[in-house]
């Protein structure tokens, strides 16, 4: 997904993106997954058959897949209503995973059950559910990021609030979850911090000494 300027502006030096699908260090990518074509049309067909829109996501942009002629999500990027249209407008994007809303809904465990075998799902609140290929957690980026640096880990720190965070819990030093986090993900942390609309972020940073 395009990273906002804000978070440029504090001149990182690397990135974890699309849930740990995309990891770089510096002008370095030490990993970039992507769905692979035949995956995502299948993935495209079986979404277009029940039903069901969604939007993808690449390391620079989010791509909307909206069969049921819903209105998009996200109006500043490209969307697609047929399968068709979508394909052709993905082979210009690294696209790595995919959220559904309104998972509530009975034919999201038809959805569930063909793509069980293919991707993770998380459920990262607000009735969103995540899809990400197997193994590219935020966890696994982590440690991916330590051992390219050749770093144990010591003085590591995460924040999160949903299922797609909990993978981090075992890779850093400290897990700090939002106020605003599900129970889950505050029942693994070694912290829980106020709601992010009450910036929990930079409150939990001074706290730890961080800022």
């Amino acid at each position: 997904m395009r990273v906002p300027q804000t978070l440029r502006d504090l001149d990182p030096h690397g990135w974890i993106l699309q849930a740990g699908s995309y990891v770089s260090i510096g002008d370095e990518v030490i990993r970039d997954a992507r769905i692979g074509p035949d995956l995502l049309s299948y993935v495209v067909a079986k979404l277009e058959e029940l039903g069901i829109d969604a939007e993808f996501e690449s390391n620079t942009s989010l791509l909307g897949f909206y069969p049921t002629a819903a209105k998009p999500r996200y109006p500043n990027f490209p969307a697609a209503r047929d399968a068709e249209g979508f394909l052709a407008a993905a082979q210009q994007l690294p696209l790595a995973k995919f959220c559904v809303h309104d998972f509530s809904k009975v034919r999201i465990t038809e959805l569930l059950e063909a793509l069980n075998s293919h991707f993770e799902s998380c459920d990262l609140t607000h009735d969103v559910l995540e899809f990400s290929l197997p193994g590219c957690t935020k966890g696994s980026a982590i440690r991916a990021v330590l051992a390219h640096l050749g770093y144990d880990g010591v003085g590591t720190y995460a924040f999160g609030d949903s299922e797609n965070d909990l993978s981090m819990a075992e890779a850093v030093d400290c897990f700090i979850a939002l106020g605003n986090a599900l129970e889950q993900v505050k029942e693994r942390a070694d912290y829980v911090a106020l709601p992010v609309w009450q910036d929990g972020v930079p409150a939990a940073l001074r706290y730890f000494g961080l800022i």
